[in-house]
């Protein structure tokens, strides 16, 4: 999975969805309510209908775990899953503010670097040249990557 620094292509728009039903979570997450800090979610991309996902391979340019698009049509497994942590103590994800997502399964946070750009000399005449590698880190931040993203724009309709 990649990223970009532009804010004007929708391969940057992701739908929140609930997370996989399991025993300790039932998988609720309600159209039109906020997020609450500490809620398991998936994140769908809007354009190919895949979840972010994380699993124990190594990712391509900076050997840490990847993170792929995963499923159909937004249908995949507990890999898909993150919890939302805040940066903040309102209790809820506001747009504009620094969130992390950690993975249930691997524990491990959802990252991008500005130092893992795919470029012709890692990734010859590569559909993503330009586009930098999204990772999990075992940790929150550091050196290898940065873990804190941010809602920018978001669109919900309701009919009257």
């Amino acid at each position: 999975m990649t990223t970009q620094h532009s804010r004007a292509s929708s391969d940057s728009m992701f739908l929140i969805k609930d997370a996989h039903p399991s025993s300790e979570n039932k998988g609720e997450c309600d159209l039109g309510q906020p997020i609450k800090c500490g809620q398991t979610i998936r994140l769908e991309h809007l354009n190919t209908q895949k979840n972010v996902h994380t699993h124990a391979f190594r990712s391509p340019l900076t050997n840490n775990q990847e993170v792929s698009a995963f499923g159909e049509q937004g249908v995949g497994d507990s890999g898909d899953d993150w919890v939302v942590i805040c940066a903040t103590k309102s209790g809820t994800w506001e747009r504009g503010e620094n969130v992390e997502f950690r993975s249930v399964d691997t524990g491990r946070y959802l990252a991008s670097s500005n130092n893992a750009k795919f470029t012709q000399a890692n990734c010859p005449n590569c559909p993503i040249l330009g586009h930098y590698e999204v990772m999990a880190l075992g940790k929150s931040g550091g050196k290898n990557g940065v873990t804190t993203f941010k809602a920018d724009i978001g669109v919900f309709v309701q009919p009257n």
